[in-house]
């Protein structure tokens, strides 16, 4: 039954992102065509994929960034949702840029400033929704969408650009940045959404640059601003509104767990918070392609095209971060002691998390960006379980401390190394350099131990 629902709402948006084609000029013709001739709805959304412009953040199979052409949450297909099928939702609006940034008037460059950022940094910890953040960016509605937003969003995206006239003309994203930051200042005194989202974004800019205080901050005041305005519960909210928002809190919970694990110190989000993993939206997410997004045309050697799976990975992020979120509290709570016991408990967590991966997943069959960042804080979170009791042998437990942070920082290096041959280290989420430094400490401490 489950698989016949994806299917009956994958079908769902074949037929909308048809009846969208409907209302250009482009396409009008030869999928009317095509109709009469009694194609099915599958052959002519792939035919439409594969006549998409380079770039274009409509072509579903051709970029997953293009969730608006297949997002369908956001239409009448959603029960609450409050949107229908009409052709104001229904058309691609060229909103121009300059309304959104005073950087640059180049709509097009910073749409694929946004690609770049949606194809290697967004789907780690996904702070926002990038599907209802495109379609308010293109239709100049302020609702999922800001000045501060966008901005904050092409910063990002510029390190992973390969032209050399972006490097030059905004620093690498520092113009971008400093645009963001002003603005955020300015906001301060009242907090939007997207002022949530943005603050969490600084973060990760401070973080590619080595600013670990900075970086740290920035997190912190995001989670703060989320709690404050309860996101962290659904009530009072239309599906839409809960999603996002939904989508918002874990990526900022997900954010501060990396942070603090890497820290090591306590989250900061109280134990006795009540919160609870989302679930995996049945919307035919998950069967969307990944295709990896260059800005000069480059192509990889190697497999590119992959199933996303960016529903469950999303998930398996969320109680994975729960789980680092449980090892935080038992390492280092002021009140007690560390006790082996317990941190055997958190390790049988992980193990639990491991095992209920997709075999996708699980195999490595699934090499995106995502999935193996996934498999990194897997590690990552061993190794730090387990450092503070590196040079114990324990007589009760055959588990040797020192041993499973040997084979969690083999890991690592193992992953860096593939990411590396399969997408090159340019091309790497703000987190891997510091998983990789970490690892490499702890490595040369096991061999001094």
């Amino acid at each position: 039954m489950r698989a016949r629902i994806e299917d009956l709402e994958t079908r769902l948006g074949y037929s909308e992102h048809i009846f969208r084609s409907l209302t250009t000029e482009t396409h009008a013709s030869s999928v009317l065509r095509q109709l009469k001739d009694g194609a099915s709805t599958e052959k002519i959304y792939q035919y439409l994929a594969t006549r998409q412009p380079t770039g274009s953040e409509y072509s579903p199979r051709g970029q997953e960034d293009s969730e608006i052409s297949s997002r369908f949450s956001e239409t009448s297909s959603v029960p609450g949702s409050g949107r229908t099928l009409s052709n104001e939702t229904l058309e691609v609006v060229n909103y121009p840029v300059s309304s959104w940034t005073k950087v640059t008037a180049n709509t097009e460059l910073v749409n694929q400033l946004h690609l770049l950022y949606f194809s290697w940094e967004h789907g780690v910890c996904s702070l926002f929704s990038k599907y209802h953040f495109i379609e308010d960016r293109d239709s100049g509605t302020p609702r999922y969408c800001s000045s501060l937003l966008v901005n904050a969003v092409a910063a990002l995206g510029c390190k992973f650009a390969n032209r050399v006239e972006i490097q030059e003309t905004f620093d690498g994203g520092e113009k971008f940045y400093l645009e963001a930051k002003r603005l955020w200042e300015a906001t301060q005194d009242e907090t939007s959404i997207t002022d949530i989202q943005a603050t969490a974004l600084m973060s990760l800019w401070e973080a590619s640059k080595g600013h670990h205080r900075k970086g740290a901050f920035y997190s912190r005041q995001a989670l703060s601003m989320a709690i404050e305005g309860s996101f962290h519960t659904d009530e009072g909210h239309d599906a839409a509104s809960r999603e996002v928002r939904s989508a918002t809190f874990w990526g900022i919970f997900t954010l501060d767990q990396i942070w603090s694990l890497y820290s090591g110190c306590l989250p900061h989000l109280s134990r006795r918070g009540t919160f609870d993993i989302p679930s995996i939206v049945m919307d035919g997410q998950d069967k969307l392609d990944w295709v990896p997004f260059f800005d000069d045309g480059t192509r990889l050697k190697t497999r590119t095209t992959q199933t996303s799976n960016s529903r469950s990975i999303f998930r398996g992020t969320c109680e994975l971060s729960h789980v680092i979120y449980e090892s935080l509290y038992t390492l280092y709570t002021p009140s007690r002691p560390v006790i082996i016991e317990d941190v055997m408990g958190v390790y049988q967590q992980y193990l639990e998390w491991y095992e209920s991966m997709l075999p996708v997943l699980k195999s490595g069959e699934n090499s995106t960006p995502m999935a193996i960042f996934n498999h990194l804080l897997y590690h990552f979170g061993i190794l730090l379980l387990f450092s503070p009791l590196i040079g114990l042998r324990i007589e009760s437990n055959p588990v040797a401390p020192g041993e499973m942070c040997t084979e969690a920082a083999d890991s690592i290096s193992a992953l860096v190394r593939s990411y590396r041959e399969l997408y090159g280290l340019q091309r790497i989420h703000t987190f891997i350099p510091y998983i990789s430094l970490v690892s490499s400490v702890t490595y040369l401490t096991i061999i001094n131990t």
